[in-house]
């Protein structure tokens, strides 16, 4: 990988990772000095943000790029959610997406007025929310925000290998991705518990990593 690091008002590179280091460990690169690899898109961070993986104050770099203070998750540098947080963030959009159906469902039982037909009508209907609302659920949610409301409860957000966002057709490609780590004995989530990156089945098969958000 290529390293470039701010001199003053010059933009020195690129450099190799062992030459890179060479200069870490010289003390030619601070803490203080403004970095940046190819993963990092157009942000240039401070050394001791990539090392200790910790939020900055905005900052202007040389070339106009400008660092908005977004979670450190470069040069190896996310920090991935492990699967105790993670599992109880599902638990958090279970009990969600559990009191909607719930909510729906007496509203539709008191439309029913206790009419058998229009009773087993409401029963279709509500089989078919409960299967699509989780869906849409998962895919507004990350889409749109990286995160669903109970990983966002927790700092958590699900990013790209690369920390870019997640595409909606992804997120929705994810979350059919997800019922393949629940039918092996849910094994395919347990893996988060033993892998480097904290990643579940559904993550290896769609590229992303759920990381700390702040």
């Amino acid at each position: 990988m290529d390293w470039y690091y701010a001199e003053g008002d010059e933009r020195r590179g690129p450099l190799s990772d062992d030459e890179f280091h060479g200069l870490v460990n010289a003390g030619r690169i601070t803490s203080a000095t403004l970095v940046w690899n190819a993963n990092m898109g157009d942000q240039w961070l401070p050394y001791g943000e990539v090392r200790n993986h910790q939020a900055a104050p905005a900052l202007d770099v040389p070339g106009g790029a400008t660092y908005m203070g977004s979670a450190a998750m470069y040069d190896g540098g996310m920090h991935y959610g492990g699967f105790w947080i993670r599992f109880c963030a599902k638990v958090l959009d279970s009990i969600i997406l559990a009191i909607v159906y719930a909510a729906v469902a007496m509203s539709m039982a008191v439309l029913s007025g206790g009419d058998e037909g229009l009773g087993l009508v409401i029963g279709l209907v509500l089989s078919l929310f409960n299967f699509v609302f989780p869906i849409a659920y998962d895919v507004f949610f990350i889409g749109k925000f990286a995160a669903t409301p109970g990983k966002m409860a927790l700092g958590l957000k699900i990013v790209r290998s690369d920390g870019d966002r997640v595409s909606y057709l992804r997120a929705f490609g994810r979350h059919f991705a997800e019922f393949l780590s629940a039918i092996i004995l849910f094994m395919g989530y347990v893996m988060a518990a033993f892998d480097d990156e904290k990643r579940a089945l559904h993550d290896r098969i769609c590229d992303t990593r759920v990381v700390h958000s702040r």
